[in-house]
């Protein structure tokens, strides 16, 4: 496999940096409005970067939208996967000799496991701080090592190139490091490349490490990686397939041609803007009246100096008329201000599914009714659902089957269902379709008691199924298997008759006999 030379790498990182600050610049916009410490101006770690913004509503609602997401998508206490057969897997696996009940035990062997490794690389924690960046700045770079934590890379700590269709051919990453810090080998051929003088600091000294992950040319399935310090080739090159690359590049959403995805923040910026600026004129306008300013009538008696310097309850000359209140009549427009701020917040209330924004203000308002506005909520962020089942819930679960030494489970007939996320919101819409079904059917009540009768209630069901796209087949029976319980049901009851009239006949004294062996 070909080695990059000296330079290349470093040069290869500075021509896609062009296309990637343009994205870059405008996410430090939207951090702004809303957590600016996601993607600070000055790159240094330790900067003064702070929430500075007038309005925090933004800064509320990504968190609160991301604690959901990472929930919903990997919610605590189980799995997010579930491993599975086809029934003519399970029927092969039967005839070898092995039950299914054999095979879904060692599955779920398998899914705790996986669940104990999904706690010790602390993933929550980092899918938590990649959902931020992903609803800002709608990028986000999932790296997991062969030893350590799962690790997040900033839009400004990577750069990536795609197709039109969106599929990654190149990622370079840049970490920023002390030369102190690199392995002892590496650090010496980096100060000599670099010329760095015997007497300097090393600890002051910052180094970027540059991680280059591309498609072999030769062969598209497979990846090369290399490294190298600023422009000097470091370590050895690895080989990775799909499977097992450790370095995936996550988005909230794309265009076709776009290199990089695009956050919800974007899509609302405006709304972020303007409640920014009408809650900073709302707080000067607030300290402006807290202002409070007297004017004396010129020629006054009154001693301004000395009234100010008096005790309370103290007596002075001089007229009430000469002393006045500065005052400005400007309650009706701050009123009208968070007005406006309020009808702002609702609307992203809703965009962000915060539930509390969007509850109707009234005396009765049933859990209910809650419950399902936040799946109406939820339901609109369904794309985004999918997008991140295919794009991180996936991958990440292939590369921790692959730490636990588990590998090729898909090419060995083994499916790996994500049951969380988009799965989890799919089982309750089907839900809420049959509640809605059961309903159309419970309005046959109202119908006239000789139009009921002649309704065909085969078709009837069939019909109104399917407007509620409902496969009611799968819990209603059919004609036949109805006309069979019917009989059952018919015949027990002959049965039951015929015993009581036994029981009429019988004598007495036998029957205490019978009941008494």
């Amino acid at each position: 496999m070909e080695v990059p030379a000296e330079g290349v790498i470093m040069a290869e990182f500075e021509g896609l940096q062009q296309v990637r600050n343009k994205y870059r610049d405008r996410a430090r916009e939207y951090a702004k409005v809303t957590l600016p410490y996601l993607l600070p101006e000055t790159e240094q770690t330790d900067s003064n970067e702070f929430q500075n913004d007038y309005n925090t509503e933004g800064a509320k609602l990504v968190n609160a939208l991301a604690n959901r997401y990472t929930e919903t998508l990997f919610p605590a206490g189980r799995s997010f996967v579930k491993l599975d057969l086809t029934e003519e897997q399970y029927s092969m696996q039967e005839q070898a000799g092995q039950s299914k009940a054999d095979i879904m035990t060692t599955f779920a062997r398998i899914e705790r496991d996986f669940r104990v490794k999904f706690g010790e690389i602390q993933a929550r924690a980092t899918i938590l701080d990649a959902m931020k960046h992903l609803i800002v700045t709608g990028n986000a770079l999932l790296h997991l090592p062969q030893e350590g934590n799962l690790m997040n890379y900033a839009i400004d700590e990577y750069v990536v190139l795609r197709d039109l269709s969106g599929k990654v051919l190149k990622i370079i990453t840049e970490d920023k490091k002390a030369v102190m810090s690199l392995p002892e080998d590496i650090r010496s051929a980096v100060i000599a490349g670099m010329d760095i003088d015997a007497d300097a600091d090393l600890t002051q000294i910052n180094v970027s490490l540059f991680t280059y992950i591309r498609r072999d040319p030769d062969n598209p399935e497979q990846w090369l990686v290399d490294q190298a310090v600023e422009s000097i080739p470091v370590g050895e090159q690895n080989i990775y397939n799909d499977q097992t690359l450790r370095w995936f590049p996550v988005i909230w959403n794309r265009t076709r041609r776009e290199m990089y995805g695009r956050g919800l923040v974007e899509e609302h910026f405006g709304s972020f803007w303007t409640m920014s600026i009408l809650s900073e004129a709302l707080a000067v306008g607030a300290v402006t009246l807290a202002d409070i300013k007297f004017l004396v009538r010129p020629g006054s008696m009154v001693d301004v100096a000395r009234m100010n310097a008096s005790a309370s309850g103290t007596y002075h000359y001089g007229d009430p008329d000469d002393i006045n209140a500065v005052t400005s009549d400007k309650n009706r427009d701050m009123m009208m201000i968070q007005d406006v701020i309020e009808a702002y917040k609702r609307h992203l209330g809703e965009v962000f599914m915060y539930l509390p924004s969007t509850m109707r203000d009234a005396e009765r308002v049933t859990a209910e009714e809650n419950r399902l506005r936040a799946r109406e909520l939820e339901s609109g962020h369904g794309g985004v659902y999918s997008m991140l089942a295919d794009g991180l819930q996936k991958p990440l679960a292939i590369l921790i089957f692959n730490q636990m030494g588990i590998s090729d489970l898909e090419s060995s007939g083994v499916e790996i269902v994500i049951s969380a996320g988009l799965n989890a919101l799919s089982r309750g819409a089907e839900n809420d379709k049959i509640n809605h079904w059961m309903s159309d059917l419970s309005q046959t009540n109202n119908v006239p008691p000789d139009v009921r009768q002649r309704i065909k209630m085969s078709d009837f069901l069939q019909v109104t199924a399917a407007g509620r796209d409902v496969d009611f087949s799968k819990f209603i029976m059919n004609e036949n298997e109805f006309q069979q319980a019917m009989a059952q049901a018919q015949q027990q009851q002959t049965q039951a008759i015929g015993q009581q009239e036994l029981m009429k006949k019988a004598d007495p004294e036998q029957l205490a006999g019978a009941l008494q062996q």
